[in-house]
């Protein structure tokens, strides 16, 4: 994809709704996922094992919803 499809196609993201922006959103990710090699997709089974083992064991607190929130929103420039 040249440099100005792929700007073309940002700009078309940027003026859809947030409904449509999810819907986006999710069939990349799904795409994405579904493309993954599997040396890949074993390194992040690992780190969600990881990541889920520091949760529950306490050496990592999480990070409340609202904070993540917050900061997608002031990244982004959602309001």
């Amino acid at each position: 994809m040249s440099t100005a499809t792929l700007a073309k196609a940002q700009e078309y993201a940027a003026n859809l709704t947030s409904a449509d922006q999810a819907a986006l959103l999710d069939f990349l990710l799904v795409k994405m996922e579904n493309e993954m090699p599997p040396e890949i997709d074993a390194l992040w089974r690992k780190e969600i094992r990881r990541r889920a083992a520091d949760l529950a064991s306490g050496e990592d607190p999480g990070t409340p919803w609202e904070a993540v929130q917050a900061n997608i929103k002031k990244k982004f420039g959602f309001s």
